[in-house]
């Protein structure tokens, strides 16, 4: 009984460790608000206020109010294209700028300090 336990855990680890890698995997094919589990619960949404590369913080403009960010590590910038219906890419700080609106993914959900990710949406093909 003590193996089938030990092996289902191992099962059920494996399962969310590939679920979580093909979330990050397939990032970049969804648009802005539409990540399965992730949209509305462990992301926001807004416009860029302000951006200090010099502090490493953007500001977020939100229906539910300013939210300042630390963009510390290396978050992923995801350039979200679909409503060019162009193929998305993927970006750098410097594709961010004030006024664009964006969805933020954070590192820790509870917190809500710094982020995983961005996605940029995109206005102009570049």
């Amino acid at each position: 009984m003590k193996r089938i336990k030990n092996t289902l855990l191992i099962v059920l680890l494996i399962a969310a460790t590939t679920a979580c890698i093909a979330q990050k995997t397939t990032e970049i094919f969804i648009p802005i608000g539409q990540s399965p589990g992730v949209s509305g619960t462990e992301t926001i949404y807004g416009h860029i206020q302000s951006l200090s590369l010099a502090e490493s913080t953007c500001t977020v403009a939100t229906p539910e109010g300013d939210k300042t960010v630390e963009l510390i590590g290396d978050p992923v910038i995801y350039l979200d294209y679909s409503k060019l219906k162009k193929p998305n890419k993927y970006g750098e700080i410097s594709d961010i700028t004030v006024g664009c609106n964006v969805e933020l993914k954070f590192l820790d959900n509870e917190k809500r300090d710094s982020i995983d990710w961005i996605k940029v949406e995109m206005k102009s093909p570049n």
